[in-house]
Parts: C-alpha cells; sequence; structure tokens
C-alpha cells in the first residue's frame, strides 16, 4: 500500500519534468486528471462528475469531507492530493478500500494470493497467458451510511473508488486478448447480489505517452474497460477472425481502476475485485492495434462534447430525454450525435447497452445499419448493464433519486422494481472478416425504448428512472 507520504513524494517525482511525461518516464498524475476532465465519456456521468469535483472543483458537486462549504481551489495537483489525499492516494480502509469515508470496522485479512497463474487451456485464447488479479479491499459502506453518494445523489450504501497504478498482468510489453471483472470476498468467495454486494461497475483505464485514445483523438488515456453487474467480457480481438487484434501495454502504461460498489444491506462490507486478464507477452507485430470506439446517447458522456466536436449540433432534432437522462415520454428513438472516424480501420465487432425499457440499439455507419443490438429480458436477470446506472427502487434494491425535474414520466401502472423482467443480455454483432472503415466515414447509434412494450425502472418518486444507450466497436487498426 502507498502511503500518504510516499504519494507526496511521486507527485513531487512526477513534476521534475514539468510536462505531460514525467521523470519516471509515465504520463504524470495532472496530465491524466486533465484528459480525463476533457474527454466526459471515459467515465460514466456520476463517476465523471465526481472525478471533475475532486480534482477541479466543480462547484456543482459538494466536495468530499466536510460538507457545507468548500475550499479555494488548489493551484497544483500536489496542493490537490494535500488538501484531499485521502480521496485519491491508495490508503488502507479508504480509497483502496473504495469508500469516501473511513470504515467503521477494519478491513478483514485475506490469504487468497492477490496474483494467479491460470491455466492458459481454460481461456478463450488458448495460445495466451491467463492470470486473474485481485484488487482491493474496496469498503462498500451500510445503507444507512450518510457520504457523499447519500447526501448529494441519494444513493444509500453506494461507493466510489479510484485506484492510481493498478497491477498490470505485464510489466514490459505485452498485448491484452480478453479481460473478465467479478467480485469476491475475503476468502475468494462470490460476492453478488444473492449476498448483498451489487458491482455498479468498473472502468479501466490506460494512460501512457504514447496513448491516442480512438474516439475523439485525446492523449495519454482511454478506457479499455467498462464491466457491470452482468459481468460482461471486455475484449480486444475476435475468436475466430483471421484478423488478428488485441490491445498494446507498453512498460510506461499505467493502470487506472473507476470502480463504483453498493451495498444493498445495512452491513458495512469489504470485497474485493478481480480481473483475470488473457494476453500475450511482448510485442507482436502481426497483430493490428485492438480499441474501442464508444458512442452514446445523452449531453454529459457524449464524445461530441469533447474537443473532437464541442460545437457539434445533433442533427436528429430535440432531445427525448432531460439533462439528467431521463425519458420525456413513454416511447421514442433517441440518437446520438454523429462520429467521424479519424483513421483506416477494420471493425470486428459491436453491441449495444440499454436501460429497461429498451428495445433496440442500431448502430449505423455512413447511413447504413450494420447492426440492430436486441435486448434479451428475464424475470430472473440483474437489473443493470455495464458502466451504466441502472436504478433499483422497490425491496431489495436501490434507486437512483437525485435531482427532480418536472418533466419526470410517472410510470404507469403502480409496480415495484422487483415484479417487472429486466435486461439479461443484449446480442452482439460479429464480422470476422471486418467491416471497413475509412478515415472520414460517420458512424451514429439509435435507441429505442417503448416503455409500453417493457415496464422501466422507477425511482423513490414513482417516476421512469434514467436511460441509457452506449456502444462499444471494436475496431482493429
Amino acid at each position: 500500500m502507498k502511503t500518504y507520504s510516499s504519494i507526496l513524494a511521486l507527485l513531487a517525482a512526477e513534476q521534475v519534468l514539468g510536462g505531460p511525461v514525467a521523470a519516471n518516464g509515465k504520463v504524470s498524475r495532472e496530465a491524466v486528471v486533465e484528459s480525463v476532465i476533457n474527454s466526459p465519456f471515459l467515465l460514466p456521468p456520476r463517476s465523471y462528475s465526481i472525478f471533475k469535483s475532486r480534482f477541479a472543483n466543480d462547484k456543482s458537486v459538494p466536495q468530499d469531507g466536510p460538507h457545507g462549504g468548500e475550499p479555494a481551489k488548489p493551484a497544483t495537483l500536489a496542493e490537490t492530493i494535500k488538501q484531499y489525499g485521502y480521496l485519491i492516494a491508495n490508503l488502507p480502509g479508504m480509497i483502496a478500500s473504495g469508500s469516501t469515508s473511513p470504515g467503521k470496522t477494519a478491513a478483514p485479512k485475506s490469504l487468497v494470493p492477490a496474483v494467479q497463474k491460470l491455466s492458459s487451456a481454460q481461456g478463450e485464447f488458448p495460445e495466451a497467458k491467463r492470470v486473474k488479479i485481485r484488487y482491493g479491499p474496496y469498503r462498500v459502506p451500510p445503507q444507512s451510511e450518510e457520504n457523499l453518494e447519500a447526501q448529494f445523489w441519494k444513493i444509500k450504501g453506494m461507493s466510489n473508488a479510484l485506484l492510481w497504478d493498478a497491477e498490470r498482468p505485464c510489466e514490459g510489453n505485452c498485448m491484452l486478448l480478453k479481460a473478465t471483472s467479478d467480485l469476491e470476498y475475503a476468502d475468494g468467495s462470490p460476492a453478488n447480489t444473492s449476498n448483498g454486494a451489487w458491482f455498479h461497475h468498473t472502468v479501466l483505464l490506460n494512460s501512457g505517452p504514447s496513448i491516442k485514445e480512438p474516439t475523439c483523438g485525446e492523449p495519454y488515456v482511454e478506457s479499455i474497460m467498462i464491466v457491470g453487474n452482468e459481468r460482461t467480457d471486455g475484449g480486444y480481438a475476435l475468436k475466430g477472425s483471421h484478423i488478428k487484434s488485441g490491445y498494446k501495454v507498453n512498460p510506461k502504461d499505467s493502470f487506472i481502476l473507476q470502480t463504483e460498489l453498493m451495498n444493498m444491506e445495512d452491513t458495512e462490507k469489504y470485497v474485493w475485485q478481480t480481473i483475470t486478464y488473457e494476453y500475450l507477452e511482448g510485442l507482436q507485430p502481426d497483430y493490428k492495434s485492438g480499441q474501442t470506439v464508444y458512442m452514446t446517447i445523452g449531453e454529459a458522456s457524449n464524445p461530441s462534447v469533447t474537443k473532437c466536436s464541442k460545437t457539434a449540433k445533433n442533427p436528429f432534432g430535440p432531445t427525448n430525454m432531460t439533462i439528467d437522462a431521463l425519458p420525456l415520454s413513454m416511447k421514442f428513438s433517441e440518437h446520438s450525435k454523429v462520429w467521424n472516424s479519424l483513421i483506416d480501420g477494420r471493425i470486428l465487432k459491436t453491441a449495444g447497452h440499454m436501460h429497461d425499457g429498451g428495445t433496440s440499439i442500431e448502430i449505423v455507419q455512413n447511413d447504413k445499419v450494420i447492426c440492430d443490438s436486441v435486448p434479451k429480458y428475464s424475470k430472473d436477470a440483474s437489473a443493470g448493464m455495464p458502466g451504466m446506472d441502472a436504478g433499483m427502487g422497490g425491496k431489495g434494491g436501490h434507486s437512483h433519486g437525485g435531482r427532480k425535474n418536472k418533466r419526470q414520466v410517472k410510470a404507469p401502472g403502480g409496480y415495484k422494481n422487483t415484479d417487472i423482467e429486466h435486461i439479461a443480455g443484449q446480442n452482439r454483432c460479429d464480422y470476422p472478416d471486418g467491416i471497413p472503415l475509412k478515415k472520414g466515414d460517420t458512424m451514429h447509434i439509435r435507441a429505442n425504448y417503448d416503455f409500453n412494450l417493457h415496464k422501466g425502472m422507477i425511482n423513490a418518486d414513482g417516476n421512469l428512472d434514467e436511460v441509457m444507450g452506449i456502444v462499444g466497436v471494436l475496431v482493429a487498426y
């Protein structure tokens, strides 16, 4: 574990060169923070707001720590660390444990190895090495705790954690083919909704001097995996395709984990997050770079609000959502803004993620639908999609509440979230031969919702909760 003093020493070392690249050859944390703030789509909206408030003193969200007044904005990142060090340093019982407030009890000791080598034969890619890495412990507060999320976002039992310099599967060059994430307790047993642990989402970011994020071309940081309660995979290659691809990890790259967890019970919990990596050691000159382009509906996390298209208008007309992504009608189609490809590549696979009430997401390239990603509903499914907010009210669940909006749609019929079917999965479109993607090609998505056909989640006020439409497109460059 890094101590407070070692974090300050690290920051001092990072500032020696005075630029985005630190003395150790890695991207400075100050440059990472700036890149993430410039690219809201790298994190889910609420996580982005919390991230920005911690580092940029955004007045729209209260600072952690004593509430009721906000200190002056720190002039440097070192001052930020000094002022809010307990929020961003990997300190025992706090950010390392996924908490915005200290734990009431000490984290349990775990005898489970932090790094576990696994059989390659049991993976999707037998030619790759497999390793399981445990991160944590993460503290998940009880429902009754009044932390930041409870006070501002009106969400009980929620915690946000930011882990810098997360353990990598390799020290030098390697190529990721696949990554999967899960939660477990100190003894290695599963932590899931059946025993009160809700895996809201985790985002795995990679920072490095040579990184250029594929959606908008921002430097230094990109999202390489988003996973939620359904435990979907992060894939950088398409099995069976003659196009070899993977995500390239370089020696000076650093992993960062942004994790949001929720406790469905009123008992403090400590959990460990695991990521199982399948990877090839060393440089792979015969492999193309597999990177994910993200497109979303809504303004808060849409790539169009970043530098690549900051002033662009949505050509599809007025939005059907409030600024908080709440639906304005019972049936609608919501479009993302138009994305323009920065370079040539080949599309290998794509899929959409929605909230309950969604009927499909259409992925459009140059005005042609290349994939219709349709959700499958089930009464037994766990609600929630990777990296998304799927507020769950009613017995045993949670609601995202938050700010009220007079235009919120009242859910008809009066029901609990535990009474309805939830999205259990959403089909993926694979292209073994790859779809050509040329520089200047356009892409956008159309998310279709019909709450008359599929009931949506409701918040504590009985209104339809927020909607989401996000698509990840794996492109081999």
